[in-house]
């Protein structure tokens, strides 16, 4: 199994592919698997099977990839129980992330540009608003948070807790 990994701000993408001349391969990652990562608590989420997992920085989990197999997942440290991922549509989602403050039990969020933002939060939100207007439609299922924007230049996320 060949593993690549980079960075963007203080976000992972970790790529796994079967390089090998193999019907399977089999191996593991672990958000320490991306150099130069900081914090001890992650979300691994795979942006092609769309699963979300929490993670301390050496936990490993198991990969089975087929012949030409390949899975690319975002490494996100969480901060007071939240971790942005990002427009999920995108290859590179945590990229899409231009700005996060953080103020008291307040996150703003801000994007390159609209479309489907997901999050990991421990609790969910007691509000959500989009430039100032609030949002009542979104989906908050498994500590997954998935806010679905119109197209739209530098939108600003605030999600209260």
């Amino acid at each position: 199994m060949l593993k690549a990994s980079s960075m963007v701000r203080n976000a992972g993408l970790l790529g796994v592919w079967n390089a090998a001349d193999a019907d399977v391969v089999k191996g593991s990652i672990k958000p320490n698997d991306v150099r130069n990562l900081k914090g001890n608590d992650f979300v691994l989420y795979e942006r092609f099977s769309h699963t979300l997992k929490k993670a301390k920085r050496y936990d490993n989990f198991p990969v089975k990839l087929n012949r030409m197999g390949y899975q690319l997942y975002y490494v996100v440290p969480v901060k007071k129980g939240f971790a942005s991922l990002g427009l999920i549509e995108k290859y590179n989602a945590p990229a899409t992330i231009l700005k996060e403050v953080w103020e008291k039990n307040k996150v703003s969020v801000t994007l390159y540009e609209g479309g489907a933002f997901k999050a990991y939060s421990n609790a969910r939100p007691s509000k959500i608003m989009l430039n100032g207007k609030v949002v009542s439609d979104y989906i908050f299922k498994d500590q997954e948070l998935t806010i679905n924007l119109a197209k739209q230049s530098k939108p600003v996320i605030s999600i209260y807790w």
